[in-house]
């Protein structure tokens, strides 16, 4: 395109190319644009937008200064702008991204008083908000987000200015008044749009605060209010979740079975509701039931990237009922259908345990390496140990102390293998009259449990070793 300074278009043309240049993020051939229209049109119409937006040129390329330089610009050279507050928001914006909340604070202030019908005033509360609390300013922090909540009820920001007022109550010790200014905006604005989304963060709340019955309830009674709601399997999928933490298995497992009966759930809604359900019934032993679920899983899941876990939890509810021809093939089949994933070495290490138990020493061996030296996270941890005690079930002591051993070098954040193995270790030592070097292993079990399995076993062979 030719652009002719004294053309009839060349204002126009100038600043949409800059516009073009500034969409493409080619920040520097756009602010050269902008430049320009300023120099050679500053009492057109929209020349302000160009001043504008060539600080906001120099904003996305990461120059604050003459960011800021333009912005102050803007403000004083076209007082009268329409993008005067946005302008003097930007300014505090800048010096609130650069930490400089004070700072920040005074530019967000007067956004507020100089524009007080900018559709900014509401954002600058919540950003002088945020300044606040980071500054550890709770009070301050707690009235500026109240006056989006007050003055500004409909706005879309009243739900976050809320979860503001919640984590300010938080910091000064007030997490009971929390819920009730969330119960007082909804009673006060039952129409708002923010509603819903409210409602969900009361029982968020409720769950953090580790008050799960009542959060169970809050999710729930969300369900019931908010039938068509596109959060309501969301809702029952976190109602099963809190009464799972309430240890109220049965019932939670019923309610992410409803999470999965919502039409048109999300597939992670689904598939994790599916799966949770499922080990539920499994951990009670409800084989039949976990069944159930397990085969719908397999139909609605197919395909997906629950496809692995459905098929490995399917797995271990053989595993668990005793099925154990069953149970290999299952794991077999994800090994060979999914093997780079961490569902194939969980069914390795399971084979390694139903190996074991069928004294197939050698194939547990095997399974338990190619897990152990291929990870280092817990599942490599579990498989190291278990190689351990496949060379302990041969009376390999030697070998069964170096692998014990490496659970201690390899896998040390892994407590409670490190524990499992320094028991195995211990004994092994004891088998080869090492008792010093036993009597260790035992103490470091020590070291880190109070009370449990491993502590138990570990302080009854000090005890009769002699400490």
């Amino acid at each position: 395109m030719v652009i002719v300074p004294s053309g009839k278009f060349s204002f126009d043309g100038r600043l949409r190319l800059g516009d073009c240049y500034f969409q493409q993020k080619d920040y520097k051939k756009a602010a050269g644009a902008y430049r320009t229209v300023i120099r050679l049109f500053p009492k057109n119409d929209g020349a302000d937008y160009a001043m504008y937006q060539l600080g906001q040129t120099y904003y996305r390329a990461g120059d604050h200064e003459q960011a800021s330089d333009q912005f102050d610009a803007v403000i004083k050279t076209y007082p009268s702008s329409s993008l005067a507050d946005d302008a003097q928001y930007a300014l505090g914006w800048i010096k609130f991204q650069r930490k400089e909340y004070y700072a920040a604070i005074k530019d967000l202030q007067l956004t507020i008083a100089n524009y007080p019908g900018s559709e900014l005033v509401p954002r600058a509360y919540y950003s002088i908000g945020d300044a606040y609390y980071n500054l550890h300013l709770y009070p301050a922090a707690e009235n500026s987000y109240r006056q989006v909540i007050r003055k500004f009820p409909k706005s879309p920001l009243v739900a976050d200015a809320l979860k503001g007022v919640q984590y300010c109550l938080v910091a000064q010790g007030k997490s009971s008044e929390a819920v009730s200014a969330i119960e007082s905006y909804v009673e006060e604005n039952p129409s708002s749009p923010n509603t819903e989304q409210l409602e969900i963060n009361k029982a968020e709340l409720l769950f953090s605060q580790k008050q799960f019955q009542a959060a169970a309830q809050a999710y729930r009674s969300f369900a019931s209010r908010y039938p068509q709601s596109n959060l309501k399997a969301q809702a029952l999928y976190w109602q099963g979740r809190s009464l799972q933490e309430a240890g109220n298995d049965a019932e939670a497992a019923r309610a992410y079975s409803d999470a999965a009966d919502v039409p048109n759930a999300a597939t992670s809604i689904m598939g994790n509701a599916l799966l949770e359900s499922a080990r539920i019934y499994l951990k009670l032993k409800n084989y039949e039931q976990s069944f159930r679920v397990l085969d719908r899983a397999e139909k609605s899941l197919a395909g997906s990237e629950f496809s692995s876990v459905v098929a490995y939890v399917k797995g271990l509810v053989f595993y668990e009922n005793g099925a154990s021809d069953d149970a290999k093939a299952k794991f077999e089949f994800v090994i060979s259908k999914f093997g780079g994933t961490v569902e194939a070495d969980k069914s390795r290490i399971v084979l390694v345990r139903i190996a074991l138990r069928e004294k197939n020493l050698s194939s547990a061996q095997s399974l338990s390496q190619q897990v152990a030296t291929t990870r280092t996270d817990e599942v490599g941890a579990e498989a190291q140990y278990l190689s351990g005690m496949s060379y302990a079930a041969g009376s390999d002591w030697q070998n069964a102390i170096t692998a014990f051993l490496r659970v201690r070098y390899v896998f040390p954040s892994h407590e409670r293998w490190l524990a499992k193995a320094n028991v195995g270790l211990g004994k092994a030592y004891e088998q080869i009259k090492d008792n010093p070097k036993a009597r260790e292993a035992f103490q470091q079990v020590l070291k880190v449990y109070k009370s449990g399995e491993e502590f138990e076993e570990a302080s009854a062979h000090l005890k009769n070793l002699g400490q």
